[in-house]
């Protein structure tokens, strides 16, 4: 399953540095949310959406900042998680693994059928938060059931769709043979898997050459059988009306001969 560019309020762009201020807070006036020494504050979790900003259930004092994703057509999950990857392993100091699995699924997930954000806590994909551990066998023994070397794990929280306010407990795990990415799956409070549609495409996969010159030569073999068909009713033709002309001639020849 696998198994993808971002910029702050709505904007389709580069993704802005998980420290920046939300758009709206800067907008209204508020101090920025990346200076917990001048607040007292803790520095914000990061939600990913496709939506506008989702803010937390007013039980759930934790201050979020939102990244919203980019339209899709505008970039492809590999675009969008290869620059992703690079600033999570900056500003959470996360290693490469553990960044491009949260890269992953911060585009996977608020595209889901279930859920329209990730939200992934500070601190959530450092060394002493995030797993990455030595792995022999099977990433699953579900549909992601192929051999990886190491699995990465990380707590986060995903927020339901249909108008439920709610942020449900999550885990991702992300499976690795080599440093490629090779399974992914979601799984709630008790360690089930959630099971969930496939993402849809960002963009539509652009033909291969291999493909465009199958092609071009099946139009090219159907053309030539059809000129060969076309040179061989022609021949056909040909002989049947030379075979009737000399028919012809011979029965004039003995009519002349008994006369």
């Amino acid at each position: 399953m696998a198994a993808a560019a971002v910029a702050l309020a709505g904007c389709a762009g580069v993704p802005a540095e998980p420290g920046d201020a939300p758009a709206d807070a800067t907008a209204a006036g508020a101090p920025p949310a990346d200076t917990p020494a001048q607040n007292g504050a803790r520095k914000p979790a990061t939600a990913y959406t496709d939506q506008q900003t989702i803010r937390p259930s007013p039980s759930d004092t934790t201050p979020t900042r939102t990244v919203t994703l980019p339209a899709q057509g505008r970039v492809s999950l590999s675009e969008y998680r290869a620059q992703m990857r690079e600033q999570l392993m900056r500003s959470e100091n996360a290693s490469a693994d553990v960044a491009d699995c949260a890269a992953h699924a911060s585009w996977v997930v608020p595209r889901s059928a279930t859920y329209d954000a990730l939200r992934i806590p500070t601190g959530a994909l450092g060394a002493d938060q995030a797993r990455v551990e030595p792995w022999q066998g099977r990433f699953s023994s579900h549909k992601q059931a192929v051999p990886v070397s190491s699995v990465v794990t990380f707590s986060a929280a995903a927020h339901r769709r249909a108008g439920e306010s709610r942020w449900d407990p999550v885990q991702v795990r992300c499976g690795y043979d080599e440093g490629m990415m090779l399974a992914y799956e979601l799984l709630d409070d008790d360690g089930s898997v959630i099971v969930e549609p496939a993402a849809r495409s960002a963009v539509r996969p652009a033909a291969s050459p291999a493909s465009q010159k199958t092609k071009a030569r099946g139009k090219g073999t159907r053309s030539g059988a059809k000129a060969t068909s076309s040179k061989a009713k022609g021949k056909s033709t040909t002989s049947s009306a030379s075979a009737k002309s000399g028919a012809r001639t011979k029965t004039k020849t003995k009519a002349k001969s008994s006369r």
